[in-house]
């Protein structure tokens, strides 16, 4: 276990060292952007660690604490439409380091790699007890290469996987071992942590959760039928619920985000007020007013598109008011990785029909040697790994094996890979966001597995 945290120290080396020296822009990779944020807001603790300590632990604003806050980049939501904020946690924790590390980056990162080394610690001893494999599976929780790669560091994946590795852990000893005072204890905190950094997550396999321990406890036979059925009853409430309160709707949410994604990745200088959010084409900059790297101003008749408060479209008109201050929440020219632009329009059939493409977007692309990008060569060479992995899982698949994990895995995954393919429209994060669902087809590949067969026949080609 030294030598793999070792080893998780030295990839979080070399991110870093990736994005200091080829990915140059601070302002847009998440190792750098919470923890400058950070710096700012430590600040506060010289001035007032009173107002500091209020700010970070029952988030009251003070005009104090607003002075610093407004000085901020992230502490504020960058899509007004979207209900929930997952910055906010980042930033405190880096402030709260601030504490023991003087500012010193590398102790960030150190702390941060350790969080996740943690958490796949405790998802290696959650699924320990179904495997008898026990290298196969440390193969399969620490060193899959993406999953690896972006959970290390300074990252909002270091968090979720030490908060997912804690709530498994205590989950399955819950089910399969006995019930204490500890497990519930672990499963409250690591909810908590998952809520605050990437709830959508939580969310997605908390029926499967749910599904897994009922046909545990009760040895139901036809798990692939139960899942259906009992998923088939999630979609019909989370639909009737959308329409009584279309405010919580989770397709409309759904849409909100994948339209808030395709936005940015299209480049431009984004900002909002109270009444909604305006976008200026990139190379159209010049014409803003900017008071500084948060605010600005518009003069009257700038052509602008604007998207107010509770839509997903932005429609062009002309500005004619030249007194309000914007907050600037992106600025930066298109990506270069934009993978699709068809946009959802919060309906159910939209959502539908676009499921079969964010599944296929999620699980197979990159391609092999698609991109010159070496990120992306790495993930389609893995891809294509995986999909190696999923026939030979097929092909050669144990005559007994734990089926109710085999559906866990399988579903947990399937839909964290739909809703990544319907929300995110470029390359490079579809591949970072990925990978918690990477981890659970993984498991539940290895599970299906027959690795006896395959070896035998292995073997038997070899002597001929």
């Amino acid at each position: 276990m030294p030598l793999i945290f070792t080893v998780k120290v030295a990839v979080a080396l070399v991110f870093f060292l990736l994005y200091t020296f080829y990915y140059q822009d601070r302002s847009t990779a998440d190792i750098f952007k919470f923890f400058d944020d950070s710096v700012v807001l430590f600040n506060l603790f010289h001035e007032s660690p009173s107002d500091f300590f209020r700010l970070i632990f029952d988030g009251e604003t003070s005009l104090i604490q607003e002075a610093y806050t407004n000085k901020l980049n992230f502490w504020v939501n960058s899509n007004p439409n979207e209900l929930y904020n997952d910055s906010r946690l980042m930033i405190k924790l880096n402030a709260l380091l601030h504490l023991v590390s003087f500012g010193y980056y590398g102790v960030h990162l150190v702390v941060f790699t350790f969080l996740s080394f943690v958490g796949f610690t405790f998802l290696y001893n959650a699924f320990e007890r179904f495997f008898e494999h026990k290298k196969l599976l440390l193969l399969v929780v620490f060193f899959v290469p993406s999953v690896m790669f972006w959970s290390t560091g300074v990252s909002k994946e270091s968090v979720l996987f030490f908060g997912l590795g804690l709530f498994l852990y205590a989950y399955f000893n819950f089910i399969h071992v006995f019930q204490s005072v500890k497990h519930i204890f672990l499963l409250l905190l690591s909810t908590l942590i998952m809520l605050s950094i990437k709830p959508y997550l939580f969310l997605l396999i908390i029926p499967a959760l749910l599904i897994y321990f009922i046909v545990e406890k009760y040895q139901w036979k036809r798990v692939l039928l139960s899942y259906f059925l009992s998923y088939f009853v999630v979609v019909l409430i989370g639909i009737s619920v959308g329409a009584l309160f279309p405010k919580f709707s989770i397709i409309n949410q759904i849409a909100t985000k994948q339209n808030n994604f395709v936005n940015m990745t299209q480049g431009g200088v984004y900002m909002h007020n109270d009444k909604g959010e305006i976008r200026i084409p990139y190379e159209n900059k010049a014409s803003i007013i900017f008071i500084n790297d948060t605010h600005c101003k518009l003069p009257k008749k700038t052509p602008i598109e604007f998207r107010e408060k509770g839509s997903n479209n932005f429609v062009p008109i002309i500005y004619n008011d030249d007194t309000t201050v914007f907050n600037i929440t992106f600025n930066q020219p298109a990506s270069g990785s934009l993978i699709h632009t068809n946009k959802l329009d919060g309906n159910v059939v939209s959502f539908a029909l676009h499921l079969p493409r964010a599944l296929y977007y999620a699980l197979f692309k990159p391609f092999l040697f698609s991109s010159k990008n070496p990120l992306l060569l790495v993930s389609g060479i893995e891809n294509f790994f995986i999909l190696v992995l999923i026939l030979l899982a097929i092909l050669f698949r144990k005559k007994q094996f734990n089926s109710n994990l085999v559906v866990f895995g399988f579903t947990s995954a399937l839909l964290i890979f739909v809703f990544v393919g319907l929300t995110t429209p470029v390359m490079g994060a579809l591949v970072r966001y990925k990978i918690p669902g990477l981890l659970f087809l993984m498991v539940g590949l290895l599970c299906l597995l027959d690795n006896e067969k395959l070896l035998t026949l292995l073997r038997a080609k070899v002597k001929k």
